[in-house]
C-alpha cells in the first residue's frame, strides 16, 4: 500500500482522460466542442431581454392584467422626452408647439430604424382636430368663396350708395337722387332696398344703421342662396363686412348652424390655410386654446402629456415594433436611437431636457457597464496577481485569462439555449453570470494547480502528479460545480427570475465539466514547467520516506482549499 503507483494506473476521473493515452482525443474533442458553439454564442443577444415591463411576477394578478393589456392594446417601444420648466423656456404655447414640429421633423430625416413618429400635446390635439374638422375642409374652403362672393353682391351696391348719399347730407329726398346717380346694376335687390330706405327714413336714426337695417330687411328675400345671405346681414354690416372674423363666423355658423359640432372662427381660419388644419391651429392658437365645446376631450388628453402646473411636458418618440424586437442584426431600435435623441432634444429644448423609457434604461446601463469595464480589468488583474503568487507560476495566470474567455462562451450559450427553450432572458443576470465565471473559474483553477504542485513539489512523477491531482482536485471542482448551479438554478422559482435558473446552472455546469476535464490535459502538456523552478523542486525529504509518497500532513490540500 505504500508503494508508488505508476504513471496510468489512476482511478476515476484520471482514468478516463489519461488512460491509453486519451488525452489528446479529449483535446480534440474540447476543440471541437468550442468551435462548434461559437454560432450560439454569437445569436446569444437576440433572446436578451432589455425591458422593465417585462419583469412582472409570473402569475401574479397585476402580471396576468398586464399581458391581458399588451394582447388588446399592443405597446409600441417609446422614448420619453420630458421637457421641465416648458413654460418658462418658451413664453406662449405657440412658441412650444413650433419648437415641438421642428423636434419631430429633425427626428424622421435622422432615419432611425423603426421610428414612427413623434407624439406631444401639440400634435395630439392637432389630430384630434383633423378628426373632428377633418371631413370638413373642403366644405369649409366652398363656403369661404361663396361667402366672399354673397358678401360682394351685398354689399357692393349699399357701399357706394351711403358714399354718394353723404353728398345729399342723407337727407329723404337725396335717397332717389342718389341712387339715379350711383346707377346699377339694378335689380329686385337694389329696388327692395330703396323702398325700405324711404319707407324707414328718420331723421332721428343714424343714416349708417337705416343703411344696414334696408341691407338686413331686404337682400335675404331679394337674393337667392342657401342660406349665406341670411347669415352675411346678420353677423357682419357696412363698414366691417370685409372682417376676416366676421367671414369665418359666417362660415361657422352655415356649416352648423345648430348641430352638434360648432366650428369656431379659429378653426375655421386654420382649416382654409394650405397644409395640416389640426397643426395650422395649435401653430397659430397654441395648445392651451380650446375650440368649444370640446373642452372637456382637450383637458383629458392634456392630463397624458403635460404636469397640473403646466410646467413641465412630455413628448413621446414612438417606434413602430415592441421591446422585445431585434432586427436582423440583433438591435434593439429605441436602445439605439437613444444617444441621438437625447442630442436633438437638448438642441431643441435645452439642456433640462431628459430621455427615458425601457430604450434609455438599457443605454444607460450598457453604457455605465463599458465605463466599469477599467474596475473590471482591475478585478481581473488582482486575481491573475493572486493565483500568481498562490501558485508561483507565470503561466497560471495565462490559462487563468484562458479559460475565463470560455467561461465567457459557455455564458454566451447559456442564455442562447435559456432564450431558446423558456423565452426572453433578462438582461440582469448577464451582470451577475460574469460575476459568478470570474470567480469560479479562478477557484476551480486554483484548486486543481494547486493540488499538482503540491504533488510536484513532493517529488511525484508529473504525469502521476496530474492524474492525482485529477482524482481529488478535480473530482472535488465536478462536485462543488454540480452544488453551485444546483444552487443557482433554484432562482427559476423565485418570483420575477425565472430566466436566471437556467442561464447560471448550464453556464457552471459547462465551467465546471471544461476545468475537470480540459485543464487537467492541458497541465499534463505543459508539465512542472508550469511553475517557477523553485515551486516545482523537490522538497526534502528523511531516509524513511520514498519518493511519492503521500504529501506531508502540514501541506495543504484540495480539501483544506476546497
Amino acid at each position: 500500500m505504500g508503494g508508488v503507483d505508476p504513471a496510468g494506473s489512476g482511478h476515476g476521473l484520471s482514468r478516463l482522460l489519461f488512460k491509453n493515452r486519451r488525452r489528446r482525443l479529449v483535446l480534440v474533442v474540447w476543440i471541437i466542442i468550442l468551435l462548434a458553439i461559437v454560432p450560439m454564442a454569437a445569436l446569444s443577444s437576440q433572446y436578451i431581454n432589455y425591458s422593465s415591463s417585462g419583469n412582472g411576477v409570473s402569475g401574479s394578478q397585476s402580471q396576468q392584467a398586464q399581458n391581458l393589456l399588451a394582447q388588446g392594446h399592443p405597446q409600441n417601444s417609446t422614448l420619453f422626452a420630458v421637457v421641465a420648466n416648458s413654460s418658462a423656456q418658451y413664453p406662449t404655447p405657440q412658441a412650444f408647439c413650433s419648437q415641438a414640429q421642428s423636434f419631430a421633423a429633425a427626428l424622421a430625416q435622422k432615419n432611425y430604424s423603426h421610428y414612427d413618429y413623434t407624439g406631444s400635446i401639440c400634435s395630439s390635439e392637432a389630430t384630434l382636430l383633423n378628426e373632428i374638422y377633418g371631413s370638413h375642409q373642403s366644405t369649409i374652403v366652398a363656403a369661404h368663396s361663396s361667402f366672399v362672393n354673397y358678401s360682394a353682391e351685398v354689399y357692393a351696391f349699399p357701399q357706394k350708395f351711403y358714399a354718394a348719399w353723404g353728398n345729399q347730407r342723407y337727407t329723404y329726398a337725396g335717397i332717389n337722387t342718389t341712387y339715379t346717380k350711383v346707377g346699377g346694376p339694378y335689380s329686385n335687390y337694389t329696388a327692395a332696398f330703396k323702398a325700405n330706405l324711404l319707407q324707414n327714413y328718420s331723421t332721428s336714426v343714424a343714416p349708417l344703421s337705416q343703411v344696414n337695417t334696408a341691407i338686413f330687411w331686404s337682400a335675404p328675400p331679394s337674393i337667392p342662396s342657401s342660406g349665406e345671405v341670411s347669415i352675411i346681414v346678420l353677423v357682419s354690416q357696412l363698414q366691417n363686412y370685409t372682417s376676416t372674423y366676421d367671414l369665418e363666423t359666417s362660415i361657422g355658423l352655415l356649416l352648423n348652424p345648430a348641430g352638434p359640432i360648432v366650428i369656431a372662427p379659429s378653426v375655421v381660419a386654420s382649416f382654409l390655410l394650405p397644409g395640416n388644419g389640426g397643426w395650422n391651429y395649435v401653430l397659430d392658437n397654441g395648445w392651451t386654446d380650446i375650440p368649444f365645446p370640446f373642452e372637456d376631450l382637450f383637458t383629458a388628453l392634456r392630463t397624458q402629456y403635460v404636469s397640473p402646473d403646466g410646467t413641465t411636458q412630455i413628448l413621446l418618440v414612438i417606434f413602430n415594433v415592441p421591446d422585445s424586437y431585434r432586427g436582423s442584426d440583433n438591435t434593439y431600435p429605441a436602445q439605439i436611437a437613444t444617444p441621438g435623441v437625447r442630442n436633438l432634444a437638448t438642441e431643441y429644448f435645452g439642456p433640462s431636457a431628459g430621455i427615458t423609457g425601457s430604450g434609455a434604461i438599457s443605454y444607460d446601463t450598457q453604457a455605465l457597464t463599458s465605463s466599469s469595464d477599467f474596475l473590471f480589468a482591475l478585478t481581473f488583474v488582482f486575481l491573475a496577481i493572486a493565483v500568481l503568487i498562490t501558485l508561483r507560476s507565470w503561466v497560471a495566470p495565462l490559462l487563468t485569462i484562458l479559460f475565463v474567455l470560455i467561461g465567457t462562451l459557455f455564458g454566451d450559450v447559456a442564455i442562447f439555449t435559456t432564450g431558446l427553450l423558456f423565452g426572453p432572458v433578462d438582461y440582469l443576470v448577464t451582470y451577475t453570470l460574469e460575476a459568478v465565471t470570474l470567480g469560479i473559474v479562478t477557484d476551480y483553477l486554483v484548486f486543481l494547480l494547486y493540488r499538482y504542485r503540491e504533488e510536484v513539489h513532493q517529488g511525484v512523477d508529473p504525469q502521476l502528479a496530474i492524474e492525482r491531482a485529477t482524482d481529488t482536485a478535480g473530482f472535488a471542482v465536478l462536485t462543488s460545480a454540480i452544488i453551485v448551479a444546483v444552487g443557482l438554478g433554484v432562482l427559476s422559482f423565485i418570483p420575477g427570475l425565472p430566466s436566471w435558473g437556467p442561464v447560471l446552472f448550464i453556464a457552471v455546469m459547462l465551467i465546471g465539466i471544461c476545468e475537470a476535464t480540459l485543464l487537467p490535459v492541458l497541465t499534463s502538456y505543459i508539465g512542472p514547467r508550469i511553475f517557477l523552478k523553485k515551486a516545482r523542486t523537490p522538497a526534502r525529504r528523511s531516509p524513511s520516506k520514498p519518493p511519492g509518497s503521500t504529501a506531508s500532513p502540514t501541506s495543504p490540500s484540495a480539501d483544506a482549499i476546497s
